[in-house]
């Protein structure tokens, strides 16, 4: 969730470096368990007969259905999002989720700077946080970007200065960021991956 909270009074200048995000690649694998009966035959008494068949249907194991990013199985020990695979991961389950089911969430206000010091401790947690926009990437549906984190549909980054202005928030945005633009103050809801690849020095939060 992103919301437009209100616009600055003043417009100051800054010079933007904006830090492209690496996205990995999803592999699927398919297992083939099935296992063909076998056939017996023998000659008893002068007369041929069937066996029955010996083969044991194996149950399928079931699915482990995901309905909360707290049922994600985070990669707890590489905070780079370039590496540690948490984008992929809250992609996913974001995109499996109903915007209901994101909202039903349980929503914790956490300052971002301590976010950023210890990442791990808040994967699976839904957060909130304010902050100014300074640079916003929309990336075109259809597109690399868009197929990896949001099934081929609406995406955007948005780098943000939080509130306190110490920490920078790299926010992923699955879906239409609408009338948001540069120096816009925004509220944003979304999941803690990281810290960016390139230098580390800011929070990587993924929303829709």
């Amino acid at each position: 969730m992103i919301d437009n909270v209100k616009k600055p009074i003043y417009k100051r200048t800054w010079f933007i470096v904006v830090c492209a995000l690496t996205v990995l690649g999803l592999i699927g694998s398919a297992l083939n368990n099935d296992s063909p009966s076998e056939r017996v035959d023998g000659d008893i008494a002068g007369t041929q007969q069937e066996a029955p068949s010996s083969a044991v249907v194996q149950p399928k194991p079931q699915e482990v259905k995901i309905v909360s990013p707290s049922d994600v199985k985070w990669n707890m020990t590489d905070v780079s999002t370039d590496t540690n695979g948490n984008l992929l991961k809250a992609s996913t389950v974001l995109n499996k989720m109903t915007q209901a089911d994101f909202d039903r969430e349980e929503i914790y206000e956490i300052p971002a700077s301590q976010v950023h010091k210890t990442p791990w401790e808040y994967y699976g947690q839904t957060l909130k946080m304010t902050g100014e926009v300074w640079a916003i990437e929309v990336f075109p549906p259809g597109g690399d970007v868009s197929k990896a984190i949001a099934n081929g549909g609406k995406c955007a980054e948005l780098r943000i200065l939080d509130e306190t202005e110490t920490v920078f928030i790299d926010f992923i945005y699955i879906g239409d960021i609408g009338d948001i633009s540069v120096d816009d103050v925004v509220t944003i809801v979304g999941l803690p991956i990281g810290r960016d690849g390139l230098t580390g020095t800011s929070l990587v939060i993924v929303g829709k």
